[in-house]
């Protein structure tokens, strides 16, 4: 009898015991659902959060491939006349032109000082290597033309100028622009290339836009070198010196 009671107890202790850790195992498994979820969450909105978009600087400066060779081109007006020389830059998108003005000295308000050289005047034609003798011409007759408009002198084709400018538009072709500030130091001029479909009213036009050839009436001598190279496209070499 005795020995049934603690078998029937013994039973019931199992079946508590059994109960509960099927309570407690339950119990486990939906905190570890709730848990799970809880996280997923948290990782979701985490990622949501730290999502970032990207924006582009509308102040960031893009660079434009440069299809003729290399430049983007710059301009820099010729100093002007007053107590301290100032020299203006601005960027221009037309034709890879870039000029520098560095001919003009100021001692004091109001009088600027003109480089008195005495050039031998030239009429006849280049023989340059590669250079175009009639484009040259032909820009500097347009010039000349435009001054006259203006009512101002024309511009004298100076040999030596003539020259500098020929050999500039070669070194330019050889060697990159950067040759060509310290061969050209005191002189104003402007250089371009181009391997496109242009001619000489091209290069006047680039000119005309870039410059104060045909409005500046201290002006005396002119030189203009247009040099053909091939770099695998034909391209054309110009440079143009005055003072």
């Amino acid at each position: 009898m005795d020995n049934n009671t603690n078998v029937n107890n013994d039973k019931g202790k199992i079946m508590v015991l059994t109960s509960l850790i099927i309570a407690v195992s339950l119990m486990l498994v939906i905190f570890v659902f709730f848990a799970v979820i809880d996280i997923t969450h948290k990782d979701a909105s985490s990622k949501l959060k730290t999502t970032t978009r990207r924006t582009v600087n509308p102040d960031a400066t893009t660079g434009i491939p440069d299809t003729t060779i290399t430049e983007v081109p710059s301009v820099t007006e010729e100093p002007t006349t007053g107590i301290n020389t100032t020299t203006t830059r601005k960027v221009t998108t037309t034709s890879r032109v870039t000029t520098t003005g560095e001919r003009v000295t100021t001692k004091h308000q109001g009088e600027t000082v003109i480089p008195s050289h005495t050039y031998e005047v030239v009429t006849d034609a280049t023989t340059y290597p590669d250079a175009l003798d009639t484009w040259e011409w032909n820009v500097i007759n347009l010039i000349n033309e435009e001054r006259r408009r203006n009512g101002l002198n024309e511009l004298l084709v100076a040999r030596e100028l003539r020259n500098k400018a020929e050999e500039a538009a070669y070194m330019y072709y050889a060697s990159g622009s950067e040759s060509l500030k310290p061969y050209l130091s005191g002189i104003s001029y402007l250089y371009m290339h181009s391997n496109l479909d242009i001619d000489a009213h091209t290069l006047y036009e680039s000119t005309l836009n870039s410059t104060k050839i045909t409005t500046n009436p201290d002006l005396r001598y002119v030189g203009a070198g247009v040099i053909l190279k091939n770099t695998g496209l034909d391209t054309y070499f110009y440079v143009i010196v005055y003072e």
